[in-house]
């Protein structure tokens, strides 16, 4: 169907156009004289609203918040098919609001906000766009989102992201939030750990990896994990190592909020890592070795952003370190079963927490406005700094939360106490003793920007691609990872890629392994003997120095992602800027 309206594009120019709704874009074309196309995908959509006459008359918005002044309180799904009166359609102005998010060199766009604002003759056919329009960007109304931040992490920009992008892209979107900030190291797992969930339809760190990994520790630590995980989680890009959403071809703050936004959620793999009764949970990767080395030397070059890493990266390859242990892992065509099959109740899950949502929302909890179609407001109000002290001293008082994730969240499968005996081993898994320059266990393709680790990686394959190495030449390493290709080729012989259902790793030099307390499994590569203990990084957090139970959790946590990713080759688009 083709639609005639007018559009606005600065404060002089109104110009006469058609619109056209096709399966996967908006078209627009400017009629004579002034001939112009424009095509907004609704993947790029984050918003449609009624606005005041005066926006029409403004130039052209460059920030989100810049619009929220002009906003009017816009009919939601549920509410369109409540409206019969038409003496309540008395607004003739919409906007589009989308963002600028090309097909390539993603690394290098802002993902700019654009609006269009567009008006019809008649409140009666603005309506019918409106409608029509509102289903095909899909974008799911009236949730209420908890947003988790650490104020003074990494280059201290996530209130910035929360104030200036965060709540102005969600009130556009008929979206609330709640604001969390966190007060000390592993605050976000208690807070997790501790929250009333059926308050809320999405949980999300406004951070880099490291604090959504807090994030999911927290959920799967809780009593009722078995629940908790259906809950989608997610993460708006504002740290400097934003891995999670590299994978999901997501590359800027305000395309992460989208992401939310659309609320798509899918269930993916999770690490579990036990030591004895602790147990941790990633969704990156395990890292031992020259990469957990230079992962972890490079927070004290954070101030540079994303380019810390080539800073550690140097260093590491010059001093290099070889760490002795043993490796042993169940491969992907192993007969080995697992101890108990996870119950799948995603889809019973989904109602009831919708159900949920719609009971909040008919009882006006969560609404930008209780009633009408009113102005609204151009500002939300933070958390104050009391109400943060209240919360934290509950948390402490009433968390039976463990620092040390002891005996917490799901059992294993496969690394239980009566599957990794002695004779088991010997009998069911490969066995690798080695000295080992690095080791990594990836469970998605990218590790950071510039790192596409496992470029074979799916994280819902249910496997855990292994990929480890003996050989010194570690610039290959360095210098090829981002490609995903110094495996191939020339090299193929120096790397082992597995992959694994899941696998134990007993390093030298721990206090529980073979070496001992006096390092005699560490040599560098001039041979010499170095009493400086490796580093295990899950996610890039470091965690103890012991012997390691590894295994895949399938399809186990929701998380927000994009619809239509190729989970095959994932990170597509940011692919393309290498050069295989």
């Amino acid at each position: 169907m083709v639609y005639n309206a007018q559009y606005y594009s600065t404060s002089s120019s109104c110009t006469p156009i058609t619109i056209s709704l096709n399966q996967k874009q908006i078209i627009i074309n400017a009629i004579a004289p002034n001939k112009f196309q424009k095509k907004i995908s609704y993947d790029n959509c984050f918003g449609l609203t009624y606005s005041k006459d005066e926006l029409r008359c403004q130039k052209r918005l460059k920030n989100v918040s810049d619009y929220i002044p002009y906003l009017i309180k816009t009919p939601t799904k549920n509410e369109i098919s409540e409206i019969n009166n038409e003496s309540e359609l008395t607004y003739t102005t919409l906007t589009i609001h989308a963002l600028d998010i090309p097909d390539r060199e993603r690394m290098n766009s802002s993902n700019e906000y654009l609006e269009f604002t567009i008006s019809f003759e008649t409140p009666q056919q603005t309506f019918e766009f409106y409608n029509v329009l509102k289903e095909k960007i899909n974008i799911k109304e009236n949730r209420h989102i908890l947003c988790i931040l650490n104020p003074m992490s990494g280059r201290k920009k996530s209130l910035h992201v929360y104030n200036d992008l965060v709540i102005p892209m969600f009130k556009i979107a008929n979206i609330t939030s709640e604001l969390k900030e966190t007060q000390y190291q592993c605050h976000c797992e208690e807070i997790a750990y501790s929250l009333n969930l059926d308050n809320y339809d999405g949980i999300v760190s406004v951070s880099g990896d490291g604090l959504f990994h807090e994030l999911l520790n927290g959920i799967l630590s809780r009593d009722d994990w078995d629940k908790a995980r259906y809950m989608p989680i997610g993460m708006i890009s504002s740290g400097t190592s934003n891995a999670l959403n590299i994978n999901f071809d997501i590359t800027s703050s305000r395309h992460s909020i989208l992401n939310i936004i659309k609320g798509n959620e899918m269930p993916f793999d999770i690490i579990r890592a036990s030591q004895g009764d602790k147990v941790f949970f990633g969704h990156l990767s395990l890292s031992w070795g020259v990469m957990a080395d230079t992962d972890i030397q490079s927070d004290r070059y954070r101030f540079i952003g994303r380019y810390k890493y080539y800073l550690a990266g140097a260093f590491r390859i010059i001093f290099v370190n070889k760490y002795h242990g043993h490796l042993y892992y169940l491969p992907e065509d192993s007969d080995v079963k697992p101890s108990y099959e996870l119950e799948d109740n995603y889809e019973a899950n989904k109602i009831e927490r919708e159900n949920r949502r719609l009971n909040r929302f008919k009882l006006g909890g969560n609404s930008n406005e209780n009633e009408g179609m009113k102005i609204a407001d151009s500002t939300d109000t933070l958390i104050n700094e009391e109400n943060n002290k209240n919360n934290t001293d509950n948390v402490k008082k009433e968390s039976k939360y463990s620092i040390n994730h002891v005996g917490l969240g799901p059992k294993p499968r496969y690394t239980n106490d009566n599957q990794v005996t002695e004779e088991m081993l010997k009998k069911d898994w490969v066995h690798v003793d080695m000295n080992f320059t690095s080791l990594c266990a990836v469970n998605f393709p990218f590790l950071s920007f510039d790192s596409l680790f496992g470029p074979e990686a799916n994280p819902q394959d249910g496997m855990i691609d292994l990929i480890y190495t003996d050989t010194l030449r570690v610039y290959n390493i360095m210098l090829d990872d981002g490609h995903g290709t110094y495996y191939k080729g020339k090299r193929k012989d120096d790397f082992h890629v597995k992959r694994t259902k899941a696998f134990v790793l007993i390093p030298d030099n721990t206090k529980t392994g073979e070496g001992g307390d006096f390092g005699v499994g560490l040599v560098n590569s001039k041979g010499k003997k170095d009493l400086d203990h490796g580093i295990f990084d899950l996610d890039g957090e470091i965690i103890p120095y012991e012997p390691i139970r590894i295994e895949i959790l399938p399809q186990f946590q929701n998380i927000y992602a994009p619809t239509g990713m190729d989970l095959d080759c994932m990170g597509k688009t940011i692919r393309k800027n290498f050069k295989f």
